[in-house]
């Protein structure tokens, strides 16, 4: 991209600069503020928004180098030619409209004529009024030609400078609050982001927390349920050594005359009575005899279903629970406190079925 040599009026004097051909287009110069000497022989250098702009005047194009740019410049002060193009027309406008100017001329002869032919018909003096007016005429659009053509030297001079100017000032703070809602778009997004990754975590975390409960309402069911049989099986062996060897028939007899508890239980206070009963051993076993014949061997949930529909009636299980822990406001009767009743249920399902476990 080659040089150009253009004429600025900076004040009230002209000055020539060697520039790259990119800093000029359509008479307008884009000059930068600062770092003027890197820019100005780089002929690849294009303007930036923040450069200076100013009305110029191209005198010289396709220059090959800044150093015979500079060259042109020397040459071109030595020479008036180089003068500004408006200034030398506007003077010989004003040098051509003082050799037209022959309204005196034209009124001397009205003059005469009017002395000459004082008699004469109005028409025909009035005949002569048109070389005046035509005189007048010619004079009066030289000075509007003249006058226009000033007008015009000082609009394109100053006028367009000040809009420029202000159109670019108007442009550049357009582009920087542009530049500010830009960012503040961005870092609300990206608030906006984190928030939402926030939520996610906490989403997360309140999962792996309800997952963490789960595991331990699991396990502590597993626990209760092997206390439960910790204790039967305790019970279990040291009632043994307790108990007397007595002949069957005597055993008979002595359990039949025990009284048991066959009806279902319906509250807790008829709960703590069986509690009690199985708590002896010899009513234990009195009433595992009696309800021995209920179930068959190998079914061992379907027996569990029908000892509990033998041992309590629908209504008292509805108001138990394992813990005593309910929906509502009300407490429920805890069925883990009655050891013996709870081991008691169990013996009876696993003597129906041995393969029977907690995990079925």
């Amino acid at each position: 991209m080659p040089f150009k040599v253009v004429q600025t009026l900076e004040g009230k004097k002209y000055k020539l600069f060697t520039i790259p051909s990119g800093w000029e287009s359509n008479n307008i110069l884009r000059y930068p503020n600062k770092c003027i000497s890197k820019y100005l022989k780089d002929e690849n250098s294009t303007p930036t928004l923040d450069w200076d702009v100013i009305k110029c005047k191209v005198k010289r194009t396709d220059v090959l180098s800044y150093e015979n740019g500079e060259k042109l410049v020397s040459e071109m002060l030595k020479h008036s030619d180089t003068e500004d193009d408006v200034d030398n027309y506007t003077q010989r406008r004003r040098s051509h409209n003082k050799s037209l100017n022959l309204n005196p001329i034209a009124q001397d002869m009205m003059g005469n004529v009017v002395l000459t032919n004082r008699n004469t018909d109005i028409a025909s003096s009035s005949a002569d009024l048109p070389i005046e007016l035509n005189y007048n005429l010619v004079y009066t659009e030289d000075i509007q030609a003249n006058s226009t053509n000033t007008s015009q030297v000082f609009s394109n001079d100053t006028t367009p400078l000040v809009q420029d100017s202000v159109s670019f000032d108007i442009s550049k703070m357009f582009e920087n609050q542009k530049q500010i809602l830009d960012n503040q778009a961005t870092i609300l997004s990206q608030i906006y982001q984190n928030r939402q990754q926030q939520l996610d975590n906490n989403s997360a975390i309140i999962a792996q927390i309800q997952s963490l409960k789960n595991v331990q309402n699991s396990f502590i069911q597993k626990v209760s349920a092997l206390s439960v049989q910790m204790e039967d099986a305790v019970f279990q062996i040291t009632s043994s050594y307790n108990q007397d060897v007595q002949t069957l028939n005597s055993s008979k007899g002595h359990v039949e005359n025990i009284p048991i508890y066959e009806k279902p239980v319906d509250s807790a206070q008829e709960l703590d009575e069986l509690e009690n009963q199985l708590s002896d051993p010899n009513n234990r076993d009195c009433l595992k005899n009696r309800y021995s014949i209920l179930c068959s061997g190998g079914k061992a949930i379907d027996c569990a279903y029908m000892l509990v529909d033998v041992m309590f009636t629908r209504k008292f299980i509805c108001e138990c629970s394992w813990s005593g822990g309910s929906r509502g406001e009300d407490l429920k009767i805890p069925l883990k406190g009655y050891k013996h009743v709870l081991s008691f249920f169990w013996n009876m399902v696993h003597y129906w079925d041995q393969e029977y476990s907690l995990k079925r």
